[in-house]
This record gives C-alpha cells, structure tokens and sequence, in this order.
C-alpha cells in the first residue's frame, strides 16, 4: 500500500493531533490508582490539542472537539471532580476553562469549612458546658455529703 504525500502527511498531522492521547493514556495507567484531581487537567490539555488549523486533519480535530463537548461538559461544575482539582496543588485554577467553576468551587469549599468549625466550636462549648456543670454538681454532692457526716 502506497500513500500519495499528501495522504501521508495527512496521517503525519493526525500522529501529532493524537499523540497527546497516547500520553494521556499512559498518565492514567502509569498509577494504580489515579486520582481524580488529574480528571480536569487531562481534558482539558486534550482539548487544547484537538484545535487545529490544518485543514487535512480539520474533520478529525472537528469530531475530536464535538464529543469533548458532548462527553464531558459540566465536568468543572461538578463539585467532587472540581474540588479535587481545586484542592490539588499541582493543578489548583490553572486548569479550569471557566474562572467562575473555579470561583463557585472555591466559595462552597469555603462555606464547608466554615460549617465543619462552626460544629467544632459548638460540640467544644456544649462540652465544656456539660463538664461545668459535672463539676459544680460533684462540688454540690461534696459540699452536701460533708454536711451530711458532720451532723452524725
């Protein structure tokens, strides 16, 4: 089988279009378990590459990005794939196409947080209350018993 020159650099420019495939690949499978932090970054450079201007392989990038969109929009928007992102500091926003996702992320981790202190700091004052309390009690108890053995 022979290929004309243009049919072989056709297949030239899509080697270079899915080579980042290939090391996306290789990045997942490389770990035993990959975390999910890596999930946006790695769409995301995939993304970048499929957007060509050559026009040989302009179908090939064109499909590429259709099924991009249709496969993993809404992927930042979602809390648990974008917080680990987020959280990851080898990624942190850097990865994120919308500032926004990123932001409201932010914003929700934030408020989490808060909410986990805010409970901290509850339990810890009801504790010490109820330890207070204990603690007058067995005075009261000490008080009223020496009382008791001091009237016999």
């Amino acid at each position: 089988m022979c290929l004309s020159s243009d049919e072989l650099e056709t297949v030239k420019s899509a080697v270079q279009v899915l080579e980042p495939f290939e090391e996306a690949t290789r990045e997942m499978l490389s770990e035993k378990f990959t975390t999910l932090s890596k999930i946006i970054p790695l769409i995301r450079t995939l993304q970048d590459c499929t957007v060509s201007r050559k026009a040989n392989i302009f179908s090939l990038c064109d499909e590429l990005q259709k099924q991009f969109a249709k496969k993993f929009t809404g992927m930042e928007a979602n809390f648990h794939i974008a917080a680990g992102t987020l959280l990851d500091t080898r990624f942190k926003k850097v990865s994120f196409s919308d500032i926004g996702n990123s932001k409201r992320i932010e914003e929700r981790l934030i408020n989490i947080m808060k909410a986990v202190i805010d409970d901290q700091e509850t339990q810890l004052t009801s504790s010490t209350a109820e330890t207070h309390q204990e603690t007058q009690t067995q005075e009261r108890k000490k008080r009223h018993s020496g009382k008791c053995s001091t009237k016999r």
